[in-house]
């Protein structure tokens, strides 16, 4: 068994569960440090952390989380097995003003031309570019969310969906969806009550605002990895305060 301390940076709605991830700390209570590795704790088979598992703690918490073993998949190397045990919050609400630090520097988000929207990559460019990290906190420029009440098939209900439009590292980014649930819990009276008419929107903070961006293993009939926003994170910390579930 292995015991990590998180700074947790994601906690985002998956089949099945929550998608967690965040920063390993080390040292104790009071005076932990960043170690610069990211961890994504997984059930069986790469599967999602129950939603009860999750019910203490919030983005921008502190956890201890105990695994069995680290699991990587190829694209995917921050991935931990968890034990089952329950999370513990160590510290609540911690100000993330320190992650300036921690921002990642890439030249783009997996960034593949030859598909036909910014959020999707091959897996061939994927193997050939040797990709070797899923997760990443940026700060982005120009974030705009897209909310939509979204028909897909005729057979389903209109679901509420939130895309992110944002530019980083001079590349414009566009209909990158965002799965983390506080965002839509926030934005829920702003939505259109008119299927797929899309309401644009800025957040308060303009450019105050981090972004864990997250890259999903390749599944599909093309076999696609997928580019997700998995966390929005105010430099001041309000929105992670007051608007967590």
């Amino acid at each position: 068994m292995r015991e990590k301390y998180i700074f947790v940076l994601a906690k985002s709605s998956k089949p099945g569960g929550l998608c967690v991830a965040g920063l390993e700390l080390t040292g104790n209570v009071g005076s932990f440090a960043y170690t610069g590795s990211w961890i994504r704790p997984v059930a069986q088979n790469a599967g999602a952390i129950p939603s009860d598992a999750c019910s203490d703690f919030n983005v921008s918490d502190i956890v201890k989380i105990q695994f069995d073993r680290h699991e990587p998949l190829p694209t995917q190397p921050e991935n931990w097995l968890w034990n089952g045990a329950d999370i513990e919050t160590v510290q609540k609400g911690v100000n993330p003003s320190t992650l300036n630090s921690c921002l990642t520097d890439c030249e783009d988000l997996w960034f593949d031309s030859s598909t036909d929207y910014d959020y999707q990559v091959s897996s061939v460019h994927g193997f050939v570019r040797g990709i070797n990290d899923s997760l990443r906190l940026i700060q982005p420029q120009n974030l705009v969310l897209d909310l939509v009440l979204e028909t897909r098939d005729a057979w389903e209900s209109a679901k509420k969906k939130v895309y992110a439009n944002f530019s980083f590292k001079g590349r414009q980014y566009s209909r990158i969806p965002l799965t983390d649930p506080k965002i839509r819990h926030v934005l829920n009276p702003r939505f259109s009550k008119t299927e797929d008419e899309v309401v644009s929107m800025p957040l308060r903070n303009g450019d105050g605002y981090w972004l864990t961006v997250s890259l999903s293993p390749p599944f599909g009939g093309n076999s696609h990895h997928y580019v997700l926003v998995a966390g929005v994170i105010e430099h001041n910390g309000y929105l992670n305060r007051n608007y967590n579930g």
